[in-house]
């Protein structure tokens, strides 16, 4: 993160915690940063001092680039991309990476899931002589029973 407090070789670069798989944890940490004197650098700078601090901490472990944005770049030709847009397809097809939207991304990060089913109540009425109970029953379906006969 950029701030004056950085003690190491990169401009304004300072390391929060050092680098990891990408947890739920994670995520709650990013949100409790404060900026600290921040200063707006080119972003490929940045991408330079994120390959430079994961490759201190690689060495020895196989890493797979994925990288994420706002608009599909697979799908458009590639005269329309601008020169970021081009660099970014670039990288990823010499390192053998992915690219995927923020659409694409979510759905499988497993941390933001939809539910996959909606409950529905079974209505039905009661009846016992003159007296008509209302009844609204939940009842959870498993498509393999636990115990077959």
């Amino acid at each position: 993160m950029g701030s004056d407090a950085a003690q190491n070789n990169f401009n304004h670069i300072e390391e929060f915690q050092p680098v990891q798989t990408v947890s739920l944890n994670t995520i709650k940490n990013i949100n409790k940063l404060k900026p600290k004197n921040c200063h707006n650098n080119n972003w490929i700078k940045t991408l330079h001092t994120a390959v430079e601090v994961t490759k201190n901490y690689s060495q020895g472990n196989t890493l797979h680039l994925l990288c994420i944005g706002t608009k599909s770049l697979t799908t458009i030709d590639t005269t329309e991309l601008n020169k970021s847009e081009q660099m970014i397809l670039n990288l990823v097809n010499q390192v053998a990476g992915g690219y995927m939207t923020f659409n694409q991304t979510l759905p499988s990060a497993r941390i933001f899931g939809v539910k996959d089913k909606k409950a529905m109540a079974w209505k039905c009425d009661l009846e016992i002589r003159d007296i008509k109970i209302k009844i609204n029953a939940y009842i959870l379906a498993k498509e393999k029973p636990s115990n077959p006969l």
